[in-house]
């Protein structure tokens, strides 16, 4: 199992992951335990499998409070919070009845995804001696054509049916987990919806396939999940599914995934047939192939027969210097070119050998290799750009075949100074916003040894781009152990203040801080070292320890220069470790 750990006090809080950054285990299943991570907004990240997705992946609000008014009350069931036991063992399971039959009670979410995707919905249902009648458990596609899925649930036996009169075809599944049976259905929207509605029915068929209006007992639910995909993964448990950290396998192993705000400019960044992309010599077949995601969500860019420039665009980007990124794989067509600017500056790329063929007016370009044949390819140029655009071949003239293309997922356009993407930003109708993320534990001094110990970190800086990324463990201002990734490009510095004094101000250029390193700073009276990669890069024999350490915050001592990178360890040690300790923790 991949495991990214966050250690303080030599293991006395600790935090480690699978799927997600931390984990309980209910029954051999992973669930996240929570951190003090901020983050407004949901996000993207690879996952274990290589595959790009939401975090968190359950896309459903407050999963396990069907109180809450993010669930509508249809028929105004009767709801009883808090009471039963629940998969995890707390007692958080909600009942569910219909009091009357004068109309079907259910309560329901609906939200929003690409069209015609793969969904998995998923709910914990408490096991039962006996029933009047079935619940019910609801998929439901919308926007534009209403497709059902409504599936009775015998509580007593783990038995599910399809009802009559569905429009929509799923297939189920029953998990035995202990008190509970966990009840998922799987289905494909093949009509370009956008929607997707999850509901529980307090009361929904007397023999299991009719669909009748009555009285019936409590029904005890937990766990709601909805997904993109095929199979019902580990629960995620939400409220406003905000404030997740996200744990990225973009490099193959785990690392926290921590970015700035970005903005991806691009209107409807996963359908190239949309208005939104004007074509010339070009035809878009929309969903053509499995994308990035795992979901039938790529489009092919089919240059047609004419003799001609063949190529998609956008325009009316703020003008900016932007990261112009593209998820793309051959189509039979084996080299195409984004461009930006209006078409001055361009990278090209060989999706054939996963190679930058060229790159013109200042710009520089990169590809990163996905499974299944996928690559990121992406350009940064230094002017400002308006309008972005994606040609085939080198964006000459050629005469197409109409049938052989590029596939292309995907784009992303965020202002920056800098060639690398942050991680995807999927969009609509409109600009997306991904805010930053923010770690920090607070109240740890119980952890943290003030007068020595090693604050140890193994990962990368997101970019050299001449700003500050710092980690730091303090008090005050006045007191802290600060690893900064400097502004000056690929330098190391380690920074102890004790009581508003400078202890030590170690400093080390090293090749390249976008790489993954080890990291190790050592502290104590008249004792201080920066560790890098297994060699001690600088001393200090002068100084004080700092004063009653009680926070770590992935920003410096003054709230600024926030961390931006990938952290794959970090650990802190209540004792300054041996020279031959410090070689071995930090040899790569």
């Amino acid at each position: 199992m991949a495991d990214t750990s966050l250690i303080i006090g030599n293991g006395n809080w600790a935090v480690k992951e699978d799927s997600l950054l931390g984990y309980n285990i209910i029954q051999g299943k992973y669930v996240p335990i929570e951190m003090n991570v901020s983050r407004q907004t949901t996000a993207t990240r690879v996952n274990n499998a290589g595959l790009i997705e939401l975090v968190p992946r359950n896309l459903l609000t407050y999963s396990q409070q069907i109180d809450n008014t993010d669930w509508t009350k249809n028929g105004a069931p009767t709801i009883t919070t808090n009471i039963a036991v629940a998969p995890d063992g707390t007692t958080t399971a909600d009942g569910i009845k219909a009091d009357d039959a004068a109309s079907f009670k259910y309560i329901a979410q609906t939200k929003t995804v690409a069209a015609n995707s793969t969904v998995t919905s998923s709910v914990f249902v408490k096991k039962e001696t006996s029933e009047t009648f079935f619940g019910g458990f609801t998929l439901i596609f919308t926007s534009p054509i209403t497709k059902i899925f409504r599936l009775s649930v015998d509580a007593v036996l783990g038995i599910v049916q399809p009802t009559s009169g569905n429009t929509l075809t799923a297939t189920t599944n029953v998990e035995d987990y202990g008190a509970y049976w966990r009840i998922s259905c799987t289905a494909t929207d093949n009509d370009s919806n956008t929607n997707v509605l999850i509901g529980y029915y307090a009361t929904l068929s007397t023999n299991g396939t009719n669909v009748v209006q009555a009285v019936g007992s409590v029904r005890t639910v937990w766990g709601f999940q909805l997904e993109v995909g095929s199979t019902a993964t580990d629960y995620f448990p939400t409220t406003d599914r905000f404030d997740i950290p996200r744990v990225d396998y973009s490099t193959g192993t785990a690392s926290l995934l921590v970015e700035p705000e970005r903005i991806n400019r691009v209107f409807y960044s996963e359908e190239f047939d949309n208005a939104s992309w004007s074509t010339i010599n070009v035809t878009v077949t929309a969903n053509a192939t499995t994308s990035p995601s795992g979901a039938l969500t790529a489009d092919k860019f089919i240059p047609t027969a004419t003799t001609g420039a063949h190529f998609i665009f956008q325009t009316g980007l703020p003008s900016n210097t932007y990261t112009f990124s593209v998820f793309a794989k051959a189509g039979g067509e084996n080299t195409f070119s984004m461009w930006l600017v209006g078409g001055s500056k361009k990278a090209e790329f060989d999706l054939s050998n996963g190679t930058v063929i060229s790159t013109t007016g200042a710009s520089t370009a990169n590809i990163i290799p996905y499974p299944n044949g996928w690559y990121r390819c992406y350009m940064y140029n230094a002017s400002a750009g308006t309008d972005v655009r994606f040609y085939g071949r080198d964006g000459s003239s050629f005469t197409g075949n109409g049938v052989d293309g590029i596939f292309l997922w995907g784009a992303q356009a965020e202002a920056t100074t800098v060639l690398n993407p942050t991680s995807y930003i999927p969009t609509t109708t409109a600009t997306v916003t991904r805010t930053a993320d923010l770690i920090s534990k607070t109240g740890i001094s119980s952890l943290i040894n003030s007068p020595e110990g090693v604050l140890y970190f193994e990962g990368s800086s997101i970019a050299n781009d001449g700003v500050g990324k710092a980690i730091t463990l303090l008090a005050n201002t006045s007191n802290f152990i600060k690893l900064l990734y400097s502004p000056t490009l690929n330098r190391i510095d380690f920074v102890c203040i004790s009581a508003g004094v400078v202890s030590c101000n170690i400093v080390k250029v090293i090749t390249d801080t976008t790489a993954n390193n080890k990291i190790a700073l050592k502290w104590k009276n008249n004792n201080f070292a920066l560790w890098i990669n297994g060699v001690n890069q600088g001393s200090d024999t002068s100084g004080n320890a700092p004063l009653s350490l009680s926070t770590l915050s992935f920003t410096n001592e003054g709230g600024g220069e926030f961390f931006a990178g990938k952290m794959k360890n970090l650990i802190v040690f209540p004792t300054a470790l041996l020279d031959t300790e410090l070689a071995q923790l930090t040899t790569l």
